[in-house]
């Protein structure tokens, strides 16, 4: 069994791309949706927090772990590796560009932006390429809780940067979760979401774990919204369940 983790609710777009590039493979997904925004946490902490949830899926038998946030990825994947004894993935920064494109934003959380892996990545792979980075306090835990009129308000504040750039890397896992409302934005930009190629990497690195029964369990240290975007994403039928993870 593969365990995903995320922050909270976000990781289900990853887990919804897994799912596809390994319909077979079994899936045991934990939110921490109870301390979620790990965005504007301190690294200690969500070292702390990744950790824990990283122990915990291990102690549920999972044999491999996709981390499905781009926070904990940045701030907590080699402590995760070293201190599991089981394959680690993390969220793929490499993300490939299209040759008209020559200013691109990234979308992160402030603990995401602050660490650049994106910048980083881009800078290496595209030198002419004008990188700009923007970093999005509170939209992660907007989206979470579904608040409609903060999300709007907080994309209003990234219209400027997108009207002046060719594409977008949604860095955080939470944001594809309204992609719709990012193309209304802007409609000519290309939004890109990295969850596609970390399925890939996933599916390349845990490639003999993929064989199963196609099961997926859910699971969240407080429900809150948790079950609506598990319903709206995998169907009405599907159950999620809270679980507690010691401190």
């Amino acid at each position: 069994m593969i365990g995903v983790i995320d922050s909270g609710v976000g990781g289900l777009s990853v887990l919804k791309e897994l799912r596809q590039a390994m319909p077979q493979a079994d899936f045991f997904y934990l939110g921490d949706t109870a301390r979620n925004p790990y965005g504007t946490r301190t690294p200690e902490e969500i070292k702390k927090y990744s950790l824990q949830l990283g122990k915990w899926l291990l102690a549920q038998e999972v044999t491999g772990l996709v981390i499905a946030c781009n926070t904990i990825t940045v701030q907590a994947l080699d402590l995760l590796r070293r201190a599991l004894s089981m394959p680690v993935i993390g969220m793929q920064t490499d993300v490939a560009l299209w040759p008209a494109e020559k200013r691109v934003a990234v979308f992160a959380t402030p603990a995401t932006i602050a660490k650049g892996n994106y910048q980083q990545s881009l800078a290496k792979r595209y030198p002419t390429v004008d990188v700009v980075a923007h970093a999005c306090p509170g939209l992660a835990s907007a989206i979470e809780h579904n608040r409609r009129e903060e999300i709007g308000q907080l994309l209003e504040e990234c219209r400027p940067l997108l009207s002046e750039c060719d594409a977008a890397i949604l860095g955080c896992t939470h944001y594809p979760l309204i992609i719709s409302d990012w193309q209304k934005l802007s409609p000519s930009c290309r939004f890109i979401d990295p969850a596609q190629a970390t399925a890939k990497a996933a599916r390349h690195a845990l490639g003999e774990q993929a064989q199963g029964s196609g099961r997926t369990e859910y699971t969240f240290t407080q429900e809150g919204r948790a079950a609506m975007w598990v319903s709206r994403l995998f169907g009405p039928n599907v159950a999620a369940r809270q679980v507690t993870i010691e401190e």
